[in-house]
């Protein structure tokens, strides 16, 4: 049986902005998701919930007009409570228009129900996702 922690971990590593790995890393998703997958964005991205893969794959295929690399690299996986997986890392994009490089750091709430991601609440602090977690 697969742990939370794997089948969360299948979702990072791939490079949203870029279309080759995007359509990868959305096979991927499909495969680990629940039917009615929900994602809520982060307050700094309008604090909405997108509904389903089809929600998530509409506003991520957005970025490619203004980033030629997003990508999220998780630096660690915690179990939390009864249901749920902390992912803390940073994100890195590159601006299409200036080639500039952005940093900042993320923290990924996953909600695993029936052995599939339910759904994902995303922070932009680690601190305030740690809290929001119960970690």
């Amino acid at each position: 049986m697969t742990s939370r922690t794997d089948l969360i971990r299948r979702i990072y590593g791939f490079d949203w902005a870029t279309v080759g790995s995007r359509r990868k890393g959305f096979a991927e998703l499909r495969d680990v998701v629940a039917l009615d997958f929900e994602s809520r964005l982060s307050q700094e991205l309008g604090d909405r919930v997108l509904s389903g893969v089809e929600g998530l794959e509409m506003f991520v295929e957005a970025l490619q007009q203004d980033f030629s690399e997003f990508h999220y690299d998780a630096d660690d996986f915690l179990e939390v409570g009864d249901d749920g997986v902390l992912v803390l890392g940073r994100i890195f994009a590159k601006a299409r228009a200036t080639g500039m490089p952005l940093y900042g750091e993320f923290g990924h709430i996953w909600t695993v129900r029936d052995g599939l991601a339910a759904r994902v609440q995303a922070h932009r602090d680690q601190d305030e996702a740690r809290k929001v977690a119960g970690a």
